[in-house]
């Protein structure tokens, strides 16, 4: 993820990318251009970082003076050693073993996030339909019937 948002940004990417033909190209122009034809511009950019591996463009990309960052899925951020040694990754008790979930960095009074499992599927139905009025007796017929969980 870069945080292209001047033209002087722009220009620099496509020098460092080896792309200063972009520059002429008015589909990307200038960013009111790269606003409107943001397929074209998202599948040219594609085409650029397929062609080296993450690891080349950390580095090329390491000397801009945009801001940039590496979107990693759930799956990379649990096991980025980074995670580890900031504590973001936490043990959840599902509902029939613990798990590891990665943590939101985002703190509020400098306390962590508390994390907690997703429920189960119809886990709180009978609770949401007491709190909603209902009574026994309207809960069993729906229930019954598999209406409900």
């Amino acid at each position: 993820m870069s945080g292209i948002q001047t033209e002087g940004h722009f220009e620099e990417f496509c020098a460092r990318v080896g792309r200063k033909d972009l520059l002429d190209d008015p589909r990307f122009a200038t960013g009111t251009a790269r606003q409107a034809h943001t397929r074209e511009c998202i599948g040219v950019l594609d085409e650029i970082f397929a062609a080296r591996d993450l690891a080349e463009w950390a580095t090329i990309l390491a000397r801009l003076s945009t801001p940039w960052s590496i979107v990693q899925s759930a799956a990379e951020a649990a096991v980025d050693p980074q995670t580890a040694a900031s504590h973001y990754l936490a043990e959840v008790q599902g509902a029939r073993r613990s798990f590891p979930l990665v943590a939101s960095p985002a703190q509020f009074d400098h306390a962590p996030t508390t994390l907690t499992r997703a429920p189960d599927h119809g886990e709180h139905t009978e609770e949401i339909l007491l709190e909603l009025g209902r009574d026994w007796d309207d809960i069993a017929h729906p229930k019954e019937i598999g209406a409900v969980l």
